[in-house]
C-alpha cells in the first residue's frame, strides 16, 4: 500500500512538473507576406530568440493569416484580438503624433541609425504620453531612406508635380502635396496593385521594398534623395494585459529579445537589404537618378515648414519638442556609420 502512494505521488508530481514546463503560447498577426524579409528575416529571428532566451518555455506563433487590414493592427493588439502585433503608426492617423517626428526628409543615411535614435527619443520623451495605451511597446524601427519610385525619369521638381504617388502617413502625405505631387494613402502591399493598374504613377519607398514587392516590374525609374526624401517606422506590440499575464520568467525572455535588441536587427536588416537592392536594379538596367544639389534645395524649401508642423502639434499634446527633436538628430549623428 505504501509502496502504490509513492507511486500515485510520483505520478502527480510528475504531471505537475510537466504543466509547469508548458509552454506559453502567444498569437501573432502579420499582415505581410510570409517571404517578405520584415517576415523573414526580422519578425522569425526575433521569435526565434524570444523561444531561446525564454527555454523555450514562451512561444509566439504567427498565424496563417492575418486578423485585420494593415492599418488595424494596433487596435487588434489593444482590444486583445490578437497578443502579437506588427504595426505601422502611420496607417492610423490622429493617435501616434510623436512619430511623426521620424518621418521627416533629410535625417539620415540608414535604418539603423534613425531606427536607434527613434526607440530612443520615444523610451525618453514620448512613452509619457501614452500614446500606446493598452499595448506593449517591445520594438519601435524605420526602414532606410524612402526613395521615389516611377514610370518615368525625374530630374527637376516640375517632373514631381501631378505625379499620383502611393505614400504612407506620418508626414508624407504632407510632403508630397507641397511638392505638388497627389498623394494616394495606401499600404505598401497594395503598391504593385495601384502601378500595374495606372492608378499610380508611382510610390514612395525604400529600395528593399522596390524587391520585397517585385515592383521592378511596374516601375522603371528611381529618383535617389541623400538623407531620404521621407522615413517611416514599424513598430511590434502586444496586448499590454496579456503581458502582464506572463511568468515572470516569460516576461524576462520577451524583454530581453526586445527593445534594442530588436531595433539594431531590424535596422541592420533594412540597411544590408537597401544596398543589395540598389545593386541588383542598376544591375539589371533600372534607371537610377541622385538628385541634384538644386533639386534637393527645392524639395528642402518646398517641405521646410514640415518641422514646425511637428513642434506644434506635439506642444498641443502638452510636450515642448525642441529637445526631443536635438535629441533625435544627435542619436542618428552618433550611430551613422562614415561613408
Amino acid at each position: 500500500m505504501k509502496r502504490i502512494a509513492v507511486l500515485a505521488f510520483s505520478m502527480i508530481a510528475g504531471l505537475s512538473s510537466g504543466a509547469a514546463r508548458a509552454a506559453e503560447v502567444l498569437n501573432m498577426s502579420n499582415w505581410l507576406p510570409p517571404t517578405h524579409p520584415i517576415t523573414t528575416q526580422i519578425i522569425k529571428p526575433w521569435i526565434e530568440s524570444v523561444q531561446k532566451k525564454s527555454g523555450g518555455n514562451l512561444v509566439i506563433r504567427q498565424l496563417p493569416m492575418a486578423l485585420g487590414a494593415p492599418q488595424a493592427h494596433f487596435a487588434l493588439a489593444r482590444d486583445g484580438v490578437a497578443d502579437v502585433v506588427i504595426g505601422v503608426p502611420g496607417y492610423t492617423p490622429g493617435i501616434f503624433i510623436s512619430d511623426k517626428l521620424y518621418t521627416l526628409p533629410f535625417i539620415g543615411s540608414s535604418a539603423t541609425s534613425v531606427s536607434l535614435a527613434a526607440w530612443r527619443t520615444h523610451q525618453k520623451y514620448f512613452a509619457p504620453l501614452g500614446e500606446y495605451k493598452g499595448v506593449r511597446l517591445l520594438g519601435l524601427f524605420s526602414h532606410g531612406p524612402g526613395q521615389v519610385h516611377t514610370k518615368k525619369e525625374i530630374r527637376s521638381l516640375g517632373d514631381l508635380q501631378g505625379l499620383k504617388v502611393r505614400v504612407t502617413g506620418g508626414y508624407l502625405h504632407e510632403i508630397a502635396s507641397s511638392l505638388k505631387m497627389v498623394p494616394l494613402l495606401k499600404p505598401a502591399t497594395e503598391s504593385y496593385e495601384l502601378l500595374s493598374s495606372g492608378v499610380a504613377d508611382g510610390t514612395l519607398l525604400p529600395m528593399e521594398s522596390m524587391a520585397a514587392f517585385h515592383l521592378q516590374k511596374v516601375t522603371t525609374h528611381t529618383l535617389l534623395v541623400p538623407g531620404g526624401f521621407y522615413f517611416a517606422t514599424f513598430f511590434v506590440g502586444m496586448n499590454e494585459g496579456k503581458y502582464q499575464s506572463l511568468s515572470p520568467e516569460a516576461k524576462a525572455a520577451l524583454d530581453a529579445a526586445s527593445g534594442e535588441a530588436l531595433v539594431r536587427l531590424a535596422g541592420g536588416v533594412f540597411d544590408a537589404g537597401d544596398e543589395r537592392v540598389l545593386k541588383e536594379l542598376g544591375a539589371a538596367g533600372h534607371k537610377l537618378t541622385v538628385a541634384s544639389d538644386q533639386l534637393k534645395r527645392e524639395i528642402q524649401t518646398a517641405t521646410s515648414h514640415v518641422e514646425k508642423l511637428w513642434l506644434d502639434e506635439i506642444k498641443a499634446r502638452g510636450l515642448e519638442g525642441a529637445e526631443a527633436l536635438r535629441y533625435f538628430r544627435e542619436q542618428i549623428a552618433a550611430n551613422e556609420k562614415p561613408r
